[in-house]
């Protein structure tokens, strides 16, 4: 297992040699945020923020919880879907009792701030006023706002944030205050005429030959996880559905910010229309995060929290992981957010996240010293959705900006942490295809996507009005609806739902579509126009291919006979 004291240490001294020293509060913050963000002030002293304070677990804890997730996420063991109640999940992954007493001690230290554990308690998720946060973690915060969202202003700190010796007796690691979402503009790919994306054509034989509708009273569930504000108007679901003739299907619960269907967000409406129309009659949730944040913990231990979350969830939305134009994002933080998207698995819960947008960047403005994957899709616990195109009706190439790569290995490598993938990892590396100069990349990382689908000129209805959308966050809620009605099927017949499905995917190339054509962007660096190329078997444009319907219900059902 991984030694978390000895990760802390190291994250210290190295985020301490990158500190300077006698920082002032009094200074108002100017420098801009990556992304696109620009620093509007320093932060109103009084304005809330949260956080999320990963606590210490006992001596092997996190090696049971892995172990677990491999056992029940592979069909050739016997634990396989041996999944675990939300009771047993917290009894397994409870926090250390000492780490949670200080943590509980060192917020009273603070009036007005409020303390919460969260997810299965190992999660301690604070609420303070700006300048608390400022004197508790030493750092300095500003307000920035970003162009394509100019009202909404989030609260973060350009410095890098070192846990006090106070706080990393119970905390390996804070998430809210240093990680800076992405706002971007979609890919501006527009399908030629008639190869517009519709549900009728996802459903049909010339794509992924979904034959089935949901059983009644389906005891399935799916969900689409939203961030920044992106809201839907069920008026437009409505619209949807009675445009493309899918039956009238409302969300069954819309959990989260009291406004979230509200309002007309693109990506939102995208996403629910989508994921309804792939996994037609499968109970579908709606969960916005209450805030301008992309949280992902507070997404995570709200969905952990709950004894009835959906059992699938489509999650379109990621940042840079290593470095350059995103900043970085510590390796001990990465590990703890992967850690509780493990236990969706003991859940019996799939977790679909979006490739991202920029081929092998993970977005635009390209940053050209190394490839940059987007996260949380290159979490060795996620699956991961890349896209492919129409040439002429045929479905037979990837899209160049669907995003795709590797892990660096600082995060994970494949041979440990991702070993359901290395020998078709592998193939494609000893396969001959042309790739990329090898010191913009991490041959050893986990390789991402895992599975791709269409991603082109999606028709989605927001304000009443269809327009087309295209991206990983189309392709994302297509799988994700796929993988919902095979659970529906599975349930019916008596069997557990699929879980975290890697392994399953990975021990059964037959059930996708081998796309072999195209590339993704390699963003010109010198003359290297494109990344990767995809090839026969898995590639790091579109991964295993896409998905054949009756083959994936048809391989889960005689999974668990």
């Amino acid at each position: 297992g991984i030694h978390w004291h000895t990760l802390r240490m190291l994250s210290i001294l190295f985020a301490a040699s990158a500190l300077v020293a006698g920082t002032s509060f009094a200074a108002p913050v100017t420098k801009d945020g990556p992304y696109g963000w620009t620093a509007v002030q320093s932060t109103d002293g009084s304005r809330r923020v949260t956080m999320s304070f990963s606590l210490w677990h006992e001596e092997g804890v996190e090696d049971a919880v892995n172990a677990k997730f491999l056992s029940v996420s592979d069909p050739k063991n016997k634990d396989y879907a041996n999944y675990l109640s939300v009771t047993q999940l917290a009894a397994l992954s409870r926090p250390c009792p000492k780490a949670s007493a200080k943590a509980w001690a060192w917020c009273r230290n603070f009036s007005g701030a409020t303390c919460t554990p969260a997810g299965t308690g190992d999660i301690f998720r604070v609420t303070m006023a700006a300048e608390t946060v400022e004197k508790a973690l030493n750092v300095r915060l500003g307000l920035f706002t970003h162009p394509l969202a100019p009202k909404r202003a989030i609260t973060r700190t350009l410095d890098i944030v070192v846990l006090s010796d106070e706080i990393a007796e119970f905390a390996q690691c804070v998430f809210g205050l240093d990680m800076f979402p992405i706002l971007n503009e979609r890919p501006q790919v527009r399908a030629s005429a008639g190869n517009e994306i519709t549900p009728s054509l996802l459903q049909g034989p010339t794509l992924y030959n979904i034959t089935d509708k949901a059983t009644t009273d389906s005891k399935a569930s799916m969900a689409v996880a939203e961030f920044q504000g992106q809201a839907f108007l069920p008026s437009d679901l409505a619209k949807f559905e009675s445009a493309y003739g899918i039956a009238a299907q409302p969300v069954r619960r819309v959990i989260g910010a009291p406004n979230a269907d509200k309002s007309a967000g693109v990506e939102a409406s995208l996403d629910i229309q989508y994921i309804i129309a792939t996994g037609p009659g499968v109970p579908a949730d709606f969960y916005l995060h209450d805030g301008q944040d992309f949280d992902l913990m507070g997404w995570a231990t709200a969905v952990l929290a709950d004894s009835n979350s959906a059992l699938v969830w489509s999650v379109s939305y990621g940042e840079g992981v290593n470095g350059g134009n995103g900043g970085v994002i510590q390796p001990a933080t990465a590990h703890q957010l992967n850690f509780q998207l493990q236990k969706f698995a003991l859940r019996g819960m799939s977790v679909l996240v979006a490739s991202g947008d920029s081929g092998v960047y993970n977005r635009l403005p390209f940053e050209k010293t190394k490839f940059h994957p987007s996260y949380p899709s290159c979490l060795p616990a996620v699956t991961s959705v890349g896209a492919t195109q129409l040439d002429d009706g045929v479905e037979d190439s990837g899209v160049s900006f669907s995003g795709g790569g590797f892990t660096p290995a600082e995060y994970y490598v494949r041979a440990t942490n991702s070993t359901w993938q290395a020998d078709a990892v592998n193939a494609y590396l000893n396969s001959g295809v042309k790739l990329p100069p090898a010191d913009l990349w991490d041959r050893t990382g986990r390789g991402l996507p895992d599975v791709s689908a269409v991603g082109v000129d999606f028709m989605v209805y927001t304000d009443g009005e269809a327009q087309g959308v295209s991206g990983t966050s189309a392709s994302t809620p297509a799988v994700s609806g796929i993988i919902a009605l095979v659970n529906d099927q599975l349930l019916a017949a008596g069997k557990r739902p699929l879980g975290f499905l890697n392994p399953f995917l990975y021990q059964n190339p037959h059930m996708f579509r081998d796309i072999t054509k195209g590339y993704n962007d390699g963003g010109g660096i010198g003359f290297f126009k494109h990344g990767f190329y995809a090839t026969s078997g898995w590639d790091p444009v579109t991964g295993l291919g896409t998905p054949n319907y009756p083959a994936i219900k048809a391989a889960a059902l005689s999974a668990q006979s």
